[in-house]
């Protein structure tokens, strides 16, 4: 492959240094343009803009069962994996617990490569995210409410599991406060340039220190042997933090944690501005926190969900909102709302999309960027997010959307059935500018018929 690029490598910097020539590297059509790319680590022969066309798309199920698509990671060999739930024997003769966890690989055809199905006899295995590192293992983080890893700790244990390249699992953990009451809900995966996983969530237990109420948010860091590094908390008195998205910057080895909750975020203190506010705080490899940003509204909520970065550092943050920030929001409806920062926590745009009007909730639940720095969301609504009023075709629809670095909507795209509840949950980007997403349907998707009562898909969007 190396070789078969070198020379539209050559002639892109041998073109540009031709004399008399203007330069304009902000024209697709000239070559400065694509030497541009280039050093930015965008290969002209193989990155092309998203134009939301689908591409393909499969349905995994199995008879009477339900089984979910939870999240998506790319391997460096460009293969997806998809890591989700099952109560049916879908990838496996007979199911193992009450509820099984699910991996699988496909390559940029749909081709399945490999499936796993993992569970324990009395285990309600529920998969949070997936993460995978430089060498393309994967790691997979959810809970359980018994023993899959290992003993149970409490009501309701974190578990992270890491596989290889060919889905053999390497190791897997299981963690928690000791006592019944006590519980960890895991919400986001991410693992850093040397496999060091990161886990959020939130408890009510003493997990990362001395506190044991409601509310309160646990960041917890792993080895890539699988040995807890360290673990934290960080409760307000008199607030509940609910961590939502991580994100891994690998070149810093900074995660940046990303939620809601009733406090200020920036003194610690209670109350907030508004009913829930946004905040985001850096944490070191080290385990150090540093606030980075927070706003709120008063008397409305944002309801915080995933974070992401760009290649030059930026930060994005999903969530849904009835505040209103420019959108119009008469505050009973709430929208699609997308938060964009700078690497010292400025803010550079806020944009909001949905309806502004009525009671319709659209809820992000998963956003990526791509080498270009487009940003792309997926989630669920029961609204019609195309016309911008009225409701949803079906229970909920599943959407995509696109926006670019500048804040501009590139494109959206709704799939809905009439009586089924359609549901995205994770996406992810190739070099090549494909956006892959994965999530769960009720009934029909894009003419597909599901199996079970229940599938999860994988779609390819172009």
């Amino acid at each position: 492959m190396k070789s078969y690029l070198t020379i539209p490598i050559l002639w892109i910097l041998l073109h540009s240094c031709i004399p008399g020539k203007e330069m304009n590297s902000g024209n697709p059509r000239t070559s400065e343009y694509w030497l541009n790319q280039f050093l930015a680590g965008i290969h002209p022969i193989l990155f092309r803009e998203n134009t939301g066309t689908i591409e393909w798309m499969i349905l995994e199920g199995k008879v009477a069962a339900t089984s979910r698509g939870k999240d998506i990671a790319l391997d460096p060999f460009q293969n997806v994996i998809l890591a989700g739930e099952t109560d049916g024997a879908l990838f496996n003769g007979a199911v193992f617990g009450t509820q099984d966890l699910i991996i699988a690989k496909y390559n940029s055809q749909s081709g399945r490569a490999w499936a796993r199905q993992l569970g324990a006899s009395g285990a309600l295995l529920t998969v949070v995210g997936i993460a995978t590192d430089p060498l393309g293992n994967a790691y997979i983080a959810g809970y359980t409410n018994a023993a899959f890893s290992g003993p149970m700790l409490s009501g309701q244990d974190l578990f992270v599991i890491k596989v290889s390249l060919d889905g053999t699992p390497i190791w897997s953990k299981q963690v928690g406060p000791t006592g019944g009451s006590y519980f960890l809900n895991p919400t986001d995966i991410c693992v850093d340039s040397l496999g060091n996983s990161y886990v959020v969530g939130d408890t009510n237990g003493p997990f990362g220190g001395p506190v044991a109420i409601s509310g309160t948010m646990f960041v917890v860091r792993f080895d890539s042997s699988g040995n807890q590094s360290w673990a934290t908390q960080l409760s307000v008195t008199g607030a509940n933090t609910t961590a939502s998205g991580l994100a891994c910057d690998s070149t810093s080895g900074t995660a940046f944690v990303a939620g809601w909750g009733g406090a200020n975020y920036s003194t610690l203190t209670a109350p907030g501005i508004g009913g829930n506010d946004l905040f985001v705080f850096k944490y070191d490899s080290s385990g150090n926190r540093q606030f980075f940003t927070h706003i709120g509204q008063a008397s409305v909520e944002i309801l915080t969900g995933p974070i992401t970065l760009d290649r030059s550092g930026n930060i994005f943050v999903g969530a849904s909102s009835n505040a209103d920030f420019g959108f119009g929001n008469p505050g009973t409806t709430y929208a699609g709302t997308i938060f964009k920062y700078d690497q010292s926590g400025t803010q550079q745009w806020i944009r909001q999309f949905g309806l502004n009007n009525g009671t319709a909730i659209t809820t992000p639940t998963s956003l990526v960027t791509d080498l270009a720095n487009n940003v792309f969301f997926t989630g669920y609504t029961d609204g019609n997010l195309v016309t911008g009023t009225g409701a949803s075709i079906g229970n909920n629809d599943l959407f995509f959307t696109k926006y670019n670095g500048q804040g501009e909507q590139q494109w959206l795209r709704q799939i809905g059935t009439a009586g089924a509840t359609l549901i995205g949950n994770g996406i992810v980007t190739d070099p090549e500018g494909a956006l892959y997403g994965t999530g769960s349907a009720t009934g029909t998707i894009n003419g597909i018929s599901i199996n079970g009562t229940q599938d999860l898909f994988l779609v390819k969007y172009r």
